[in-house]
């Protein structure tokens, strides 16, 4: 079973994971500057530490990269480290409100 986990976290300006992603890319597909966000930024704008990040408990826009979305499953965090939550991605929709983007380079 193949599995994908991307997390992006929103605080002013957006702030995205580094790896798979080009800053023109992000950028673009954005529309603002973009950056990493540090450990701090990211408990502080979600409650929880990077990691345990629950992406549909957020109350910002979810951009969700294609090809995350034609993975057999998705997992993500609950907002604990010792528990994920693990779903087919076409049951996203059912859940969150997201935009769906291209912005992670293929391998």
């Amino acid at each position: 079973m193949e599995c994908e986990m991307k997390t992006l976290v929103t605080i002013k300006e957006m702030r995205v994971p580094q790896r798979n992603y080009t800053h023109a890319q992000r950028a673009c597909v954005i529309g603002m500057s973009v950056k990493i966000a540090t450990f701090e930024e990211v408990k502080e704008a979600t409650g929880v530490e990077p990691g345990a990040v629950c992406p549909i408990l957020l109350r910002v826009q979810l951009l969700v990269d294609r090809r995350v979305l034609a993975k057999e499953r998705i997992n993500f965090g609950s907002g604990h480290h010792l528990y994920g939550l693990e779903i087919d991605p076409r049951d996203l929709e059912r859940i969150v409100e997201y935009r769906e983007v291209d912005i992670a380079e293929a391998h």
